[in-house]
């Protein structure tokens, strides 16, 4: 009975390390993905910086372009990243599970004193 119950909790642990996986890859790919574009539109800025006629529309101006070059390291790269890095720390700082010892013992340890003398004032 004790082996079913260790195998399942070993099987569960094993799915929720899995779908911790996907979730961090998922982050992981959308977080690239807004680098790559908040990148490309920061070259274009820069290029712009050095010819200021290259695309005449509207939408290539330095006004518009600006705001989403920051806007899109920020909260599309920076902070989906960031989120990424906490479910990664959280897959990794999993600590097994102690056993708590007996609070006498633990008293004993401490100071040499019971919990019953303890709690009278009085020395063991």
């Amino acid at each position: 009975m004790k082996q079913a119950t260790i195998a399942r909790r070993s099987n569960i642990a094993q799915l929720e390390e899995r779908l911790l996986a996907r979730v961090f890859a998922g982050y992981t790919i959308s977080a690239t993905a807004w680098l790559l574009f908040a990148t490309f539109v920061g070259i274009l800025l820069a290029y712009k910086f050095g010819a200021p006629d290259f695309g005449p529309g509207a939408w290539l101006t330095f006004r518009r372009l600006r705001p989403i070059h920051t806007n899109d390291t920020f909260f599309g790269w920076a902070s989906i990243g960031l989120v990424s890095l906490a479910y990664l720390q959280r897959r990794r700082s999993r600590i097994p599970r102690v056993a708590v010892a007996d609070p006498a013992d633990l008293s004993r340890r401490a100071g040499g004193y019971h919990l019953e003398s303890a709690r009278h004032g009085r020395e063991a």
